[in-house]
């Protein structure tokens, strides 16, 4: 969530009345609202950032656009063919701007935004003395290059263009500084408002607008990223079985007419990704392909091992997993799902960074565990190294009134990680098998009544059944919370 305090809404309120004062003199609010969004909010992706700066501004710039139209001279056909071109150009940059990385665009528009500052300082006389004949081979010039790349930046990223295209109608048609700011103003109305649709943070492939709307009631002529809602999973429907549940849903706006697209953040790894994917399609109550859900799957393995992080020998994986959200959430994902247990010890600071739900693998498992075995009092965990120490699963059943059982020393090296590193290695044989078989019976012996797989890759090689004891499937329990949470009614998830 993206919590705004009273100090950020000030300082962002006064950044908003500035910026719109600035693109109607000159163009180029953006170069203080982007920066203002991108301080106030850490976390924000450049593209949510440029996203609600070019969707917001449809509103200053139509304003100042009425307001030049009165008091300058406006050449409508030569606003309507630059804004026509421009808008047609926008909507390719704002596309081509959804598939490039937000580690790439911050840089760039920090430099973009320092040269557009640069320039209007250091040529106060620019534009103050018009030339001489436009030619109509300069005004098809105008019209092919400033409109097709001005339009094109503006999708791309936006901050500056105001200032770029009064900039270039001086250049090219030798306009004065009033008259090229009134054209540029009556041009970018279309051309923000086919930006604002089109926005690299709409993703209207995938049925939902990412772009940040409210705020408008206190703020003008610009706003904030709206409060994200982080509504939990639903409760209804519970499955204790590997069978599909049935229960009544509605099914709406998006893609087959479901509620809500998922989000897999996977690759955590490959084959616990794929397993995970099945279990969903599984827990989908579907008669036809039309009838399954909507689904985004982002797979990075080069996600650095969670465990190592937690044992303090490898690096933070948190930045790999926040780009892996980002990147979901822009591709139209409402609800993410991240079947890792050991990755959800730093699962906070990514939900921080994102607006959309992300499910909770280890609650849901907790939850299906008094629900279907609630004469347990002892649970048996084999789980990674890391997701062990860490106690992820050990404060979750324990404030649920549950005693954890976790292997041995030995045990825990030996024959849990050794299983877990065949499987990743791709060897599901039985060699894998008998190796996590063996830290079953130890923990059966201990007087576990039942066991966790608690690693993704452990329900590969465990069936319902282990030592005696039934396996409850994290990843399976994840799978069934995630079609509840997208089948469920608007309101109930």
């Amino acid at each position: 969530m993206h919590d705004l305090t009273l100090t950020a809404a000030v300082l962002l309120c006064l950044a908003a009345a500035l910026a719109g004062w600035v693109d109607a003199v000159v163009g180029g609010g953006g170069l203080l609202q982007v920066p203002a969004l991108l301080v106030a909010f850490p976390h924000l992706a450049p593209a949510y950032a440029l996203g609600t700066n070019k969707a917001v501004g449809v509103v200053g710039t139509s304003a100042a656009a009425v307001t030049y139209a009165r008091r300058a001279p406006v050449d409508v056909r030569l606003a309507a063919r630059l804004g026509s071109v421009a808008a047609l150009a926008a909507v390719g940059g704002a596309f081509f701007a959804a598939g490039v990385e937000s580690d790439v665009l911050r840089p760039v528009i920090m430099v973009l935004l320092l040269a557009v500052a640069a320039f209007v300082v250091l040529k106060p006389q620019f534009g103050q003395r018009p030339g001489g004949a436009v030619t109509r081979q300069r005004v098809l010039a105008a019209v092919v290059v400033v409109g097709a790349g001005i339009g094109f930046y503006d999708g791309l990223l936006g901050p500056g263009t105001g200032t770029f295209l009064v900039i270039g109608l001086v250049a090219v048609l030798s306009m004065d500084m009033v008259t090229a700011s009134a054209t540029a103003k009556v041009v970018n109305v279309g051309r923000t408002w086919a930006r604002s649709r089109c926005s690299p943070t709409r993703a209207r492939c995938c049925g939902r607008s990412h772009r940040s709307w409210p705020c408008s009631t206190w703020r003008a002529p610009r706003w904030a990223p709206a409060w994200r809602s982080s509504a939990a999973a639903g409760s209804y429907g519970r499955s204790c079985s590997s069978s599909s549940p049935r229960w009544s849903a509605s099914w709406h706006s998006i893609s087959g007419g479901h509620e809500m697209a998922v989000g897999i953040l996977g690759g955590m790894g490959p084959l616990a990704t794929v397993d995970f994917y099945r279990k969903v399609v599984d827990a989908t109550p579907a008669g036809v392909d039309q009838d399954h859900l909507p689904v985004v799957v982002w797979a990075d393995p080069s996600v650095p091992d969670r465990s190592a992080a937690l044992t303090g020998s490898g690096p933070d994986p948190t930045p790999w997993l926040v780009r892996g959200a980002h990147r979901l959430e822009a591709m139209g994902a409402q609800v993410i799902a991240t079947p890792c247990n050991t990755a959800h010890a730093f699962l906070d600071e990514v939900r921080t960074s994102v607006r959309v739900p992300m499910l909770d693998m280890i609650a849901e498992t907790v939850a299906e565990i008094l629900s279907c075995h609630p004469e347990v009092t002892s649970v048996g965990l084999l789980a990674t190294t890391g997701t062990v120490r860490a106690g992820l699963y050990q404060r979750a059943l324990a404030a649920a009134g549950l005693r954890v059982v976790v292997p041995g020393e030995l045990s825990q090296g030996e024959a849990v990680t050794g299983a877990i590193r065949r499987v990743k290695a791709g060897d599901l044989g039985p060699a894998a098998g008998c190796l996590i078989e063996r830290a079953a019976e130890e923990l059966a012996a201990r007087g576990a009544g039942l066991l966790v797989a608690g690693c993704t890759e452990l329900p590969l090689l465990l069936g319902e059944m282990s030592a005696g004891l039934p396996v409850v499937d994290p990843t399976a329990a994840l799978a069934r919370a995630t079609v509840r949470h997208a089948l469920a009614p608007a309101g109930v998830a």
